[in-house]
């Protein structure tokens, strides 16, 4: 179980310190992103409808995103990046398919490598939940587990 909604508050409080004029923008991709987590983990109060990993939900917010904020994630400002890191862990939850295997931990990687370090802290929620997932091991077939 992941339990998102504090950190959702905190990510919140990060946007209501940007700009009024960018601020509605991510205010929208935090929304988006908030309720693709809560399809996916429940809420503390709502256990029992607990989703996970249905590629649909997953990637809806990467399809409603506005273009303004894909721009800002090319330029690789802080705060895209930032909520693109705690998407990584939506898409942990579909390594249980063959070719998104890997893709969860490539991709924080990746925003750790191009991210201003002095912003890197926001990275560690996210890498912490996939690293806490990946020690599970599910019996899931994976590429690994065919050919070793």
């Amino acid at each position: 179980m992941v339990y998102w909604e504090k950190r959702f508050e905190e990510l919140s409080d990060l946007v209501a310190t940007t700009p009024d004029l960018e601020r509605e923008m991510f205010l929208k991709a935090l929304e988006l992103l908030k309720d693709c987590f809560k399809m996916t983990f429940s809420t503390e109060a709502e256990r029992e409808k607990h989703v996970q990993g249905r590629f649909e939900i997953v990637m809806r917010w990467l399809y409603s995103m506005d273009e303004d904020f894909v721009i800002r994630l090319q330029q690789k400002q802080a705060l895209p990046l930032i909520l693109l890191g705690h998407f990584s862990v939506l898409v942990q939850t579909l390594e249980h398919f063959w070719f998104i295997q890997g893709w969860s931990e490539h991709l924080l990687n990746g925003l750790f490598n191009v991210l201003d370090p002095q912003y890197a802290h926001w990275l560690e929620w996210p890498s912490q939940q996939i690293k806490r997932h990946e020690s599970i091991d599910h019996g899931v077939l994976s590429v690994h587990k065919m050919i070793a």
